[in-house]
Parts: C-alpha cells; structure tokens; sequence
C-alpha cells in the first residue's frame, strides 16, 4: 500500500499577509497556497513544517489524515470564547487535548489505530467540519464530548473513569458534527449509548425577540464600546464574542447533569448491549423478508406451473430441439424446461413416467458433459 498523507490548514476571519504566505511557501514548494489556506498531500516524503507551531503563528483550523490510520483535528478560538477549565474536563490521553497560546486557545482531537480496508481521502474533510469552531464559541460542547468517545473507543480512556458532563442533544447533531463523527469513525452503537443520557433543549430561541431583548438589556456604556471596537477591531471575533455570551446566559453551556455520570465501562458496555439488540433486530427484519421472498417465489412457481398443466409433450419436444443445437445457452433453457417437467410430474403424480423419460434423455446425451452438469447443478436427478 503506498504512502498517504494530507495536510490542510485554515484562517477564519482575517487573510494570510504577503510575508506569512511567503514562509509558507518556504516550507513547500508544491502545496497549494492561498490567502486563507495551506493543502498538501504527501504519497512520498513528509511534510517539513511543525503543525502545532503553524495554528500558533498562521492559522484556526487543521485537518490530518494518513493512511496508517492516523487522523487529527485542531480548533483555535480567541481564550475568551472557550474557557480552558471547561474543555480539560474532556481531554484525555491520545484523544482531547488543549493548550493555551497568546491569543489563542487551542483544541486537538486525535485518533491513531491500525489501518483498515475503507479509504478516505482529505479533501473536503475540514471544510465539512469547520462550523465547529463557531459551535464551540457558542458554548456547543458537543464536538468535545464527542472527542471523549474517541479515545474511550480507542481504549485511551480510563473505563473505570466517569465520563465528562454529557452535553445536550447529542440525538440530534448538527453536519458538521455528523462529519466528525464519520471522519473519526464513532462507533454508533456507543454513540447511542452515549446520547441516552442528553438532554433536548432548543439551540436557537423559540421567542425571535428573545435576541432582541438581550441586545436591549445590554448597558449602553457596553453598546458603545462594542460599536468603536466594530469599527477599529475583527467584526466576526466580536460577532462570536456576542452570541458566545447570549447563548450561554441561556443556559446552553454545560452545568450539571440531572442525571448519574457513568464510566466507561457502563458505556461500552451498554453499547455491546445496544448492538447485540440492534443485530438480533436485523436478523429478524431479514428472516421476515427472506421468508416473504421465499413465499412470494413460490406463489410464482404455482402460478408458473399452472400455466403449463397439459403442456408436458410440448416442454419434451422443446427440450429435445433445444438439446440437439449443442449450443450452451440453449442447454440452459432445457434445464430449465426440464425443472418444469419434474415439478409438473410431482403435481400430476407422474413421477414414475418423469423418472423413465429423464433416465433415457441423459442416456441418449450421455456423451454432453456440459449439458451432464448444468442438469446436477439443477438437482435433475432421479427422484422417488
């Protein structure tokens, strides 16, 4: 299997400067560099920059992926927007994990297992989960938990540990987080398993005005200083600070479960539970309509069969015409013509003269090995 590896780098809200695209390009020369983004696949070599050290100095958002099985994800949001003290409470070994820089607070996520059959290349990946980013600035820990699953699955987690505070709606997942799902192959049962102790709350406000109200609520001495630092600061790091802290005075932000922490034991072990139910389910689901094509075929071959009473010296001739071209195809369809004879002999209690006709055709033929064969494929046999 040949080498594969994948590096994509993103900026949200502000563009690479002249000199950060030129040190970039120092880095590589063949990766495709753009005033937001750094992409490169590697199928020999590897990449010469230090990735951490990259969302340090350049960049928000970083995808990985390698076909060893390795994969990565980084998030960097401004330390206001996503408390360090909150995040820690989901990192784990190999899994989550979080460093703080000047100006920056910094998620990585991380998977390393053994490679498997299924392929999937980087592109796109980061693209489908970049909306996180402005999840987690909105207090929408989801991402994180969903972090822990990783490493509980991957066994970097402690079993007898309590898992973190289980965010609410982990049922109902946004794309972005579906994706993450897929590209760090969550392992649904366990997901579900998961999810059963979420809660359901609405993530946008029912009351449009709710908003609107908030803004009201606002000081005006805190309007006017968030209009100067519109006009001489980054507009979308204010826009995330201000819905940061309206959905998190609704509640939105983890703080407390009302229901029992688990550990992972209990989780992989409601999860091996979840899927022995699930399959039994399918194998079920699958012996009813195996059973229904079974009936429905053999409502079929009555009604196929019916449709030929009378006709046995017909299908006798036919079949001795179709013997006598030698040709292959045509032995198939007197196969099949002889199959109906032997099921009419068995409706009609004509087995004996059957038996007589079919022993003196494969005399007669006994020279045609092919034709030999396709009739015991078909069970023509003598029978009682």
């Amino acid at each position: 299997m040949s080498e594969y590896q994948y590096y994509e780098f993103q900026t949200v809200g502000r563009r690479l400067t002249e000199k950060e695209m030129r040190e970039l390009r120092a880095v590589s020369s063949r990766a495709e560099i753009t005033t937001t983004g750094f992409t490169n696949e590697y199928n020999f070599g590897s990449f010469k920059g230090d990735p951490d050290k990259w969302m340090e100095d350049y960049f928000d958002a970083f995808l990985y992926l390698a076909n060893w099985g390795t994969r990565e994800f980084q998030v960097a949001l401004p330390p206001e927007l996503l408390p360090v003290k909150t995040i820690k409470a989901y990192c784990s070994p190999e899994g989550v994990s979080v460093r703080e820089t000047p100006g920056k607070v910094i998620v990585k996520i991380q998977l390393n297992e053994e490679p498997s059959g299924d392929w999937l290349g980087g592109e796109g990946n980061l693209s489908a989960l970049l909306p996180v980013r402005e999840e987690l600035a909105r207090g929408d820990y989801r991402i994180l938990y969903l972090g822990w699953l990783v490493s509980l699955q991957t066994g970097n987690a402690e079993e007898e540990a309590l898992e973190p505070e289980v965010p609410p709606n982990l049922k109902q997942l946004t794309n972005a987080q579906n994706s993450f799902v897929e590209f760090f192959k969550i392992d649904p049962d366990l997901l579900e398993a998961a999810a059963g102790n979420s809660p359901r709350i609405a993530l946008q406000p029912e009351d449009p005005n709710e908003l609107s109200l908030w803004v009201k609520s606002l000081p005006g001495s805190e309007k006017d200083t968030i209009l100067t630092r519109l006009l001489t600061d980054d507009a979308g790091k204010i826009g995330l600070e201000l819905q940061a802290r309206f959905h998190r005075q609704r509640n939105l932000e983890p703080s407390g479960s009302a229901t029992k922490l688990r550990t992972g034991a209990e989780l992989l072990g409601l999860a091996d539970r979840i899927r022995n139910e699930r399959k039994e389910t399918e194998s079920q689901k699958a012996a009813r309509a195996r059973d229904e094509r079974e009936r429905q075929a053999a409502l079929a071959r009555e009604k196929h069969l019916a449709s030929l009473e009378g006709k046995s010296e017909v299908l006798w001739t036919e079949v001795e015409g179709l013997i006598a071209t030698r040709l292959p195809k045509n032995y198939d369809l007197a196969v099949n013509r002889l199959a109906d004879l032997r099921d009419l002999a068995k409706r009609e209690d004509r087995a004996e003269e059957f038996n007589n006709r079919l022993a003196d055709l494969r005399k007669r033929h006994s020279g045609k090995g092919s034709l030999k064969g396709r009739m015991a494929k078909a069970g023509l046999e003598i029978f009682d």
